[in-house]
């Protein structure tokens, strides 16, 4: 029988110190009984003058193996998987991140583009012991890494039922992750004419690694789009909707040997009390 003890204090403090300028800031208290203490803060500025706005946040986070990362020995069938490693060190992480928004057109219009610096240490992830990609798999850490990027943000409210959103991210890694993309594109509309409501957007994914071993890369643009019917008020009673998804039937795949499917499509009921 395995057994491990985690306890955690967290006070967080929100002080309002002028009506366009808001400090919130945290602190974790962390005791493992494998691993020991851990101290992690988090600051967040915030200075929103008039249209324009200004954030800037500060954070360390941390995350000791859970007993199926260190310990964990199974069996499929007559398949192997022996993931455990009690070797395993705790995740931690650095983030700093800096933001500037400007509203324009009386609000109807927002943008943002903010940046951002990640400096981490042995985060945990599977791979193949043959390297295959097939099991026995093994929990590893990746050792240290830091990760930069920029992320673009903008919403129009073009009329009173219709709207649009586009993001942009970046991402440079000093080691490629599996399944963290280089680049992402998003661009979608959303019309509201009486009780219905009509979306569809386009999500581009650009150099997103799909192996442990970070040797191949995928490239894909998918097309998603629902529409649903209100009954009731904005705020509460029943939609009906359905939506598809990859419309394209776009081939691609996020972890490799695992092809995504091609076009989907569902429909359900959202109610809201």
């Amino acid at each position: 029988v395995r057994k491990v003890n985690d306890a955690n204090v967290f006070v967080q403090v929100d002080w309002q110190i002028l009506p366009e300028l808001d400090l919130v800031g945290g602190f974790r208290y962390t005791h493992h009984s494998v691993f020991g203490d851990a101290y992690t803060p988090k600051v967040n500025l915030m200075y929103a003058p008039g249209s324009f706005k200004f954030r800037a946040g500060y954070s360390r986070g941390f995350k000791a193996p859970g007993l199926t990362e260190l310990y964990s020995d199974f069996d499929m069938g007559s398949v192997s998987h022996n993931v455990g490693n009690p070797d395993l060190k705790p995740e931690s992480m650095l983030n700093y991140e800096v933001a500037v928004g400007q509203s324009f057109l009386g609000g109807d219009l927002y943008a943002e583009l903010t940046a951002f610096f990640i400096d981490g240490k042995d985060m945990i992830y599977s791979v193949s012991v043959n390297g295959d990609n097939r099991p026995p798999f093994k929990n590893l850490n990746t050792g240290t890494f830091t990760n930069k990027g920029i992320e673009f943000e903008t919403r129009y409210q073009i009329c009173e039922n219709l709207s649009m959103n586009l993001n942009y991210s970046y991402l440079h890694m000093s080691k490629p992750i599996p399944g963290a993309p280089g680049q992402k594109f998003y661009v979608g509309a959303v019309y509201k004419p009486g009780r219905f409501t009509l979306n569809v957007n386009v999500q581009s994914i650009f150099d997103l690694y799909t192996n442990e071993g970070c040797t191949e890369k995928e490239d894909f643009t998918t097309l998603n789009a629902k529409a649903a019917y209100r009954f009731g008020t904005r705020d509460k009673g029943l939609n009906l909707f359905v939506k598809g998804e990859n419309l394209t039937a776009t081939r691609y795949s996020i972890n490799e040997g695992f092809p995504m499917p091609k076009a989907i499509f569902m429909g359900g009921i959202d109610v809201t009390f």
